[in-house]
């Protein structure tokens, strides 16, 4: 097969130009063949990367934050030195930026926060729900345009309470007084539902979603409680599953792989209300509990939440029963074992509060 252009017809001739580029004149004389025709090829396009490079960077959407890692605290209380800080914190929110180390406080949102709402991210929107002696407030806080929106509110109060994000669901469980009622929220349509309950009434659980199925344990009934239970939205049913070792509520807990870490709260015989900074990996799979390292002080009535890279975060709360509000924050590393404190402390001292990392 011979290579490069044919010329036909007794009236065409080939010619080189100095850039070796091919032109072809009309004029008599025998048609030539030529192996091959080289040419310059023109320069890619300014905006194309060479072939064979790596793809250009994208630059993100105007008005999103660099890629990072973003934790959320929203509303508070403490007692102490700095309770007159607390109509501060009811009325606000943070977020810290891990590449600054810097905590910065969000625009003011449309209603008080209060004390011992609840949060959960989804879709890329910060929801908050309840909060202070049975709030039905529901808010979100969208980052992309730092502003917040108010959305329908819960059909009931809800107080010491858990938020957790399955599918297209946002479920809401806890309440004080103490309840077993189960609220599910749905973005999309800015509604709300009631599934089924859980078996035990309680409020202050620690709850974590995990492999599609929601996870409740411990929490406060009649008296302090070990039970944890199962919920499969499949099915619309909750099972019981392995109790904790110990009386726990107040804790928090967030999923990183396959497991779920149960961080603080109050373990408890005779119950003084002093925080721990016991934390609890619980394998569902096997359905047993083991210890991991401690974090570095007691919290309870903390923020948590895990990072796109699998380390559970913990900020806020407070120590013990004093309730005095802590500013710190800290952060697991499941694959080393180990908890790393950071440098950065939030304006407010933030303890009865809730929060997401992103």
């Amino acid at each position: 097969m011979r290579k490069g252009l044919h010329i036909s017809g007794s009236n065409a001739q080939l010619h080189f130009g100095p850039n070796m580029e091919c032109t072809i004149e009309f004029k008599p004389g025998p048609p030539p063949y030529f192996d091959s025709c080289p040419m310059n090829m023109p320069p890619p396009h300014p905006s194309m990367p060479p072939p064979g490079s790596p793809p250009l960077p994208q630059s993100p959407p105007p008005g999103l934050p660099p890629p990072s890692v973003y934790a959320y605290i929203f509303g508070g209380y403490t007692y102490g030195s700095e309770s007159n800080l607390n109509t501060q914190m009811y009325s606000s929110a943070e977020r810290y930026q891990l590449d600054a180390n810097t905590w910065e406080t969000l625009p003011a949102p449309p209603q008080d926060l209060g004390y011992n709402g609840c949060a959960a991210a989804h879709s890329g929107r910060v929801y908050y729900f309840g909060g202070q002696t049975d709030q039905t407030q529901a808010l979100s806080f969208d980052p992309s345009t730092n502003t917040w929106a108010t959305h329908t509110n819960l059909p009931n109060g809800r107080f010491y309470h858990q938020c957790v994000v399955i599918g297209d669901h946002i479920y809401v469980v806890g309440d004080e007084p103490r309840s077993a009622t189960t609220l599910k929220y749905t973005p999309s349509t800015d509604s709300w539902t009631t599934p089924a309950s859980m078996g035990t009434s309680r409020h202050s659980p620690a709850a974590a979603a995990l492999g599609g199925k929601l996870y409740v344990f411990g929490g406060h009934g009649t008296s302090p409680l070990s039970s944890a239970e199962k919920y499969d939205p499949d099915t619309d049913t909750w099972t019981a599953i392995a109790s904790m070792p110990t009386h726990n509520y107040y804790g928090k807990a967030a999923a990183s792989g396959s497991f779920i870490y149960i961080t603080g709260g109050v373990i408890c015989s005779g119950c003084n209300n002093g925080g721990t900074q016991t934390v609890l990996k619980y394998d569902p799979t096997a359905d047993t509990y083991t210890s991991v390292a401690s974090m570095n002080g007691p919290r309870e009535l903390h923020a948590t939440g895990t990072s796109p890279d699998g380390r559970v975060w913990v900020y806020g709360g407070v120590e013990d029963g004093s309730a005095i509000g802590q500013r710190s924050i800290e952060v697991y590393d499941p694959a080393a074992n180990t908890w790393t404190a950071l440098s950065g402390t939030m304006n407010l001292p933030r303890g009865y509060t809730t929060g997401v990392v992103l």
